[in-house]
């Protein structure tokens, strides 16, 4: 279970070893927790402990984390519009806190009612700090809690799902990406633009699938990575498409990110 670190700018002679993991421990995040513009490490171990790794640190910037015992992590984001990322988990009575992983502190943000799931994080108004995103299992109508308090969305129609929220058309605020599993069909949507905001992305062929949204090319915008059953992996950048080739076969590239 070894974590490799690419520079994709080196090309084959970018790989080197990161870290190897316990059989119970699993990354869960890669961004700058901190605020101080580097990347960090969130790693879980067993069932609800965290440690939190300042790669920067070596071995002496691993530190544990506190509060989270019966929690279960749901999204990462900038919560408290500090400029580093937070992590949002679900307690028991459906409690939704926001842990602050820099301090090792945690809030309250609301408790969430039955039949109500958390389906992204994202700053979909491109102002403040990062909306969570929720629908309601039942009727599948999506809305968001914002700066401004709670603003309705749409309903997701039948067949679809939201596969990710991230700025891929580099605008101030991030996009839905919708996927349609029937006609495999992508779409993006810029909630600052209402009905205009729609865009039409790709029909992404079968047996290939997103495999999540990263900065893969180092330009400070992401981009949209797509994986087949083989291993190959293609990304686009927002003004066309690049390749990994089969760099991720046989691997999980689970984040990307600034690091020393």
């Amino acid at each position: 279970n070894t974590l490799i670190r690419w520079d994709a700018t080196r090309g084959s002679d970018g790989f080197a070893p990161l870290i190897t993991l316990g059989r119970d421990a699993a990354v869960a995040g890669v961004a700058d927790f901190t605020g101080d513009g580097a990347s960090d490490l969130l790693l879980k171990l067993g069932a609800d402990s965290f440690i939190l790794w300042n790669v920067a640190g070596g071995g002496a910037g691993f530190s544990e984390l506190s509060g989270f015992g019966g929690f279960q992590v749901v999204g990462l984001g900038d919560l408290r519009g500090s400029d580093a990322t937070d992590v949002l988990a679900l307690g028991p009575g459906r409690e939704l806190r926001i842990f602050d992983v820099s301090t090792n502190s945690s809030s309250t943000l609301l408790t969430l009612g039955s039949g109500f799931s958390v389906v992204g994080i994202g700053n979909i108004d491109g102002v403040g700090k990062d909306d969570v995103l929720f629908m309601n299992d039942s009727t599948r109508a999506l809305f968001a809690f914002t700066d401004g308090g709670w603003r309705d969305l749409f309903v997701l129609g039948a067949g679809w799902t939201l596969a990710g929220v991230a700025d891929v058309i580099n605008s101030p605020a991030d996009d839905l990406v919708l996927f349609n599993e029937t006609s495999r069909v992508t779409i993006f949507w810029d909630p600052t633009q209402g009905g205009g905001g729609w865009r039409d992305f790709a029909s992404i062929a079968p047996g290939w699938r997103i495999d999540g949204f990263h900065d893969v090319d180092g330009d400070a915008r992401t981009d949209v990575l797509l994986k087949s059953g083989t291993g190959e992996a293609i990304y686009w950048t927002g003004s066309g498409w690049g390749s990994l080739g089969s760099v991720l076969a046989g691997a999980e590239l689970v984040g990307t990110g600034v690091f020393p």
